[in-house]
Order: C-alpha cells, then structure tokens, then sequence
C-alpha cells in the first residue's frame, strides 16, 4: 500500500507547506523595489532589480546541478533542509548587512542556493504521492502555498517597509517554519525502478533506478517556457493599461494587479479537480483560458472587468505548468524522475528571469499590430493570439501521457 494514502490529510499539507514555503517568499523584495533603487541612485537599475531576479537564476541552475550531479543518490530529505537554511540565512542577512549593493547580491547569491535547492519540491512531491490524481492535487496545493506566501508577503512587506526597505528581509525568518518540519516530520520518498516498482531508497541497487528519457520532455520544457514568457505581460502590463484608459485611481490599480495573484493562488487548488476531470484537454482549455484572459483586459472599460481579467489569467497560467510538470513526472522512471519534473521547476524560474527580456522583444513583434495605439495593448494582443494558436493545437493533439505502462 502507497504509504501517502495512509497519511491524514493535514500531516500530508504539514509536509508540503514545509516544501513549499520559501518558494513564496522569492518576490519578497520586489515589494520595495522602488526603494530600493533610491537608495542607491549611484547604481544602474538593472543591477539593483538583480536583487530580485538573480535568485531565479542562480536557483534554476543549482537546482539542475543538484539532480544532475547527485542523480539516483539524492536525498530528498537533506536537500530540502539544507534549502530551507540556506534561503533562510540568505534571506535575512542583508537586514543586516546593506552597505552596498554588492553585499546584498551575494546573500542574494545565497538565498538563490538555497532557492534551488527547494526548487525540487515538485519532484519530492511526485515520489511521494504515486497515483496521478493524488500527485496532481498536492502539486496544486504546493502552488497554493507559494501564492499564499507571496500575497501575504507582499502585504507585510508594504507595513514594514515603512521602518526602512531592509526590514522586509527580515520577513525571511518564516523559514524557521521549513526548517523546523523538514527537520522533523518529512521522511525520505520512497524510489521506484524502470518497472516502476516501488522499494525503500536504502534497498534499491544503483542500476536499476537510472529510468530512461522520454522525447516529449523537450516538448514540455518549451511549452513551459512558453506559458510563463507569454503570460509576463499581464502581470507586467495590467497596472499601465488600467493607468492609461484611467480605469482606477492609482490607490486601486495595485490591488487590480494583486487579483493574478489571487488566481494564481486559486489555481493551485483547483488543480487537482481540474487534472482529474479535463484529463488530457486540461493543458490546451487553460491555455485558452489564458487568451480569455487577455481579452477581457483588452475590452475592460472599468476597474471591475479589469480584476476579473487579471484574476482569470492567474488562475490559467498558474495551471499550465502543473501539467507539463505532472506530464513529465509521468513518462520518467527511476532517479531521472526526480531529474527531469525539477527540469521543468526551474525551467518556470528561468523564463520568469527571462521575462523582461522578452518585453523587449514582444514590443518590437507588436509594434506591426496597429488595432490598438498603446504598446501595453499591443503586447497583450500579440500573447493571446500566441496562447489561442497553441490552445487549439494541443486541444486537436494533446502531448498527453498514456498509461504508465508505457515508461
């Protein structure tokens, strides 16, 4: 009998917030940004904005370098509390130490280590909970708690920065929390072969956990990629469109962004009931979802339309990645499960990295679109004529995975 159906239900939530906690708390410092940069006005803007945009990096490839390197012989468990005390640690000392801007960057280095190495709480999760639906509704609930943090965050943030921008570092104490139940509760998943036969990691010989490579990876990894790049304008463009057409006072346009990631926080706990009914259709309905989305941005004449757009979004893009995640975990066996599901986590962190780049790039592609006069509108119709293309395509032929027999 699988171990995690015979868990309660809140010890399985204890271990996953214990997973998933210090993944929110990643935009922490984008909630003073503004600050920031006046703070150091001798510093190019660039530099400063990598306060928040190296961890995503640095995390990305550490956490790649984690699974790739240690392969069959990584320990869950360790990684997890190893993570936490490194983002923890990162996390809080520039409150401490924020002479420089160099300073800051190298906690920021550190916190992005650790950053990484939560970055496999997706494949942690898999291996814990073998049945696809039971799989997919803890990955949604993960999501959930990165949100949760994240909005919660973002509202303390705001009420300590009022002492000073490096009180909000000292938000990174919550990791005490991680530490403390990947400490003392989490256990070491359970590993399977290339059969997918379930045994005690300590029991399981070397060779017979290596799995094999499935082709769709690749397809999945640039969807992914795809998903978070495409959808970036929403939460980068809805405060200016909302500006531009003077849908709100300027008190109320933060809390209209603020509902993507409400439904980015909604999406998590739908996920599960969204997987185990739309099965196969699921990722291609989301991604149109995402269209829809964007088009009631585009119409919205009001601040109301607006936040129902933005929160539609949210919920849609927040799904999209849980499935290719879910998919990937599903054609891979053996240790290089563990690999390829965390490929796909920090494939979300490095197009999040890559984000403003691609507004460059999306300007200069909608700038031939000439059915709206502002940039903004340009840029959102460009990404939902992208996201209708690829919802239909995948709805017609969905990149879904058949029975696990097939591994």
């Amino acid at each position: 009998m699988n171990k995690s159906t015979t868990r309660p239900g809140w010890y399985n939530f204890v271990i996953v917030l214990g997973l998933s906690v210090m993944a929110g708390t990643l935009s922490f410092p984008n909630n003073v940004m503004n600050q920031l940069i006046e703070a150091f006005p001798d510093t190019a803007t660039s530099s400063v904005r990598a306060i928040s945009t190296i961890a995503s990096l640095v995390g990305a490839i550490s956490s790649l370098l984690i699974t790739a390197v240690l392969g069959k012989r990584i320990k869950y468990k360790m990684i997890a509390i190893i993570g936490a005390i490194l983002a923890t640690i990162g996390g809080v000392m520039p409150f401490f130490f924020h002479s420089s801007i160099g300073v800051i960057l190298v906690w920021r280095f550190v916190f992005g280590l650790g950053f990484g190495c939560g970055t496999i709480r997706n494949a942690t999760i898999s291996r814990m909970f073998k049945d696809r639906n039971e799989s997919a509704k803890w990955l949604g609930i993960s999501l959930t708690c990165v949100n949760v943090v994240a909005i919660i965050g973002g509202i303390l943030a705001g009420i300590v920065s009022t002492n000073g921008w490096e009180y909000v570092f000292l938000l990174y104490l919550v990791g005490i929390v991680p530490i403390t139940i990947n400490i003392f509760l989490i256990k070491e998943p359970e590993v399977e072969d290339k059969e997918g036969h379930i045994s005690s990691a300590k029991n399981v010989k070397a060779e017979e956990t290596e799995g094999n490579f499935d082709p769709r990876v690749i397809l999945y990894v640039v969807l992914v990629l795809c998903t978070i790049l495409w959808s970036y304008p929403i939460l980068s463009g809805t405060a200016s469109l909302v500006a531009d057409r003077n849908l709100a006072p300027a008190a109320l346009i933060a809390t209209i962004v603020s509902m993507y990631n409400l439904g980015a926080a909604v999406s998590g706990t739908i996920f599960g009931i969204g997987y185990k009914i739309l099965g196969k259709r699921g990722l291609g309905t989301f991604a149109i979802g995402i269209s829809l989305g964007l088009g009631i941005l585009l119409l919205a004449q009001n601040a109301v339309v607006a936040g129902i757009g933005a929160f539609v979004g949210g919920v849609c893009v927040g799904n999209c990645p849980l499935y290719l995640i879910q998919w990937a975990g599903e054609v891979t066996s053996g240790s290089l499960k563990g690999f390829i599901t965390t490929l796909l986590t920090a494939t979300v962190s490095l197009a999040s990295f890559a984000s403003s780049y691609w507004i460059t790039v999306s300007d200069m592609l909608a700038s031939r679109i000439t059915i709206f006069p502002t940039e903004v509108e340009r840029t959102f119709l460009l990404s939902l004529i992208l996201f209708v293309i690829v919802g239909v395509i995948v709805l017609i032929k969905p990149p879904f995975p058949k029975d696990r027999k097939e591994v």
